[in-house]
């Protein structure tokens, strides 16, 4: 069963706390470009919306902007999908959709916890757009992924009851993901940092840690994702072409269609399902 009749497209190319290697902006129009070339008839987006540069001058505006895109394409029936940008983009597309589900639990694929109370004198730092969502806005949280943290962080995560699958133990993810998944509501907002992935299978990123998902890992976990829960909005961050360009835009290209083909599109084939084998057909109407 379908969850909506397509999805809307929100390119935030917002980068404004970056503290490693500059290029996230650059991601949203890489992605773009890539996606036209493999998505054809309901595979492409319904919608692209564009935030424009008065937009990108500082944190609020751009969250303002980002909000009322996605309450916009909630409200039209779509599935709001933003690529950003550095991660902080994640709290604007949140802030919007928060109001429109009594419950709401955020689901957060990342190299790092993003916990700070603040980063580099700012509280909407990239590195603290997990504690405004878990802190601020009062949502409960599961990272997954995670390499690297800081001391307060760490202490943060076990005071608040963070759900946390560390990188450590991706391996063991059908053991420990399942009873995580269930502390969380059913309607769920799933936001991906493309430093989730190893740097052997994703370079082009801001800040890179080894020890990340492999791509089939990450195929698993994302459908086991959305077998439980309902997708309401997601996105894809720090994508960092200039750092390296071909595999890194088409993994994020790969990665976005997947979560499309389960969560918007019919179910994909069970073979295609079952062994993550990459398709280049549109959907079926």
């Amino acid at each position: 069963m379908r969850a909506a009749p397509g999805y809307g497209l929100a390119l935030a190319p917002y980068e404004k706390t970056t503290s490693y290697a500059a290029g996230a902006a650059l991601g949203p129009e890489a992605v773009l470009r890539d996606l036209e070339k493999t998505a054809s008839g309901e595979a492409a987006p319904r919608r692209v919306d564009r935030i424009d540069g008065r937009s990108l001058a500082g944190p609020r505006p751009m969250m303002r902007a980002l909000a009322e895109v996605s309450s916009r394409q909630s409200a039209e029936g779509l599935l709001p999908v933003m690529v950003g940008g550095e991660h902080t983009c994640t709290l604007g597309f949140v802030l919007g959709l928060a109001p429109l589900y009594p419950s709401l639990g955020v689901i957060h694929l990342d190299a790092h916890a993003d916990q700070r109370r603040e980063y580099g004198g700012s509280r909407y730092s990239h590195a603290s757009v997990m504690r405004r969502i878990a802190e601020d806005m009062a949502l409960p949280v599961l990272s997954i992924g995670v390499r690297a943290l800081s001391a307060a962080e760490a202490r943060f995560i076990g005071e608040r009851g963070v759900g946390l699958v560390p990188g450590s133990l991706l391996r063991e993810w059908p053991r420990l993901l399942p009873p995580l998944l269930r502390r969380l509501p059913r309607a769920v907002y799933l936001t991906i940092d493309m430093d989730f992935f190893d740097p052997s299978v994703v370079p082009g990123v801001g800040t890179p840690e080894p020890g990340g998902a492999d791509w089939f890992t990450a195929m698993d976990i994302i459908r086991e994702i959305l077998r439980e829960k309902r997708l309401v909005g997601f996105d894809i961050v720090e994508l960092c072409p200039p750092r390296e360009k071909r595999r890194s835009v088409r993994a994020a290209v790969r990665t976005l269609l997947a979560v499309l083909e389960r969560a918007v599109w019919e179910k994909p084939p069970a073979l295609i399902d079952r062994f993550h084998l990459l398709s280049y057909d549109s959907p079926s109407p």
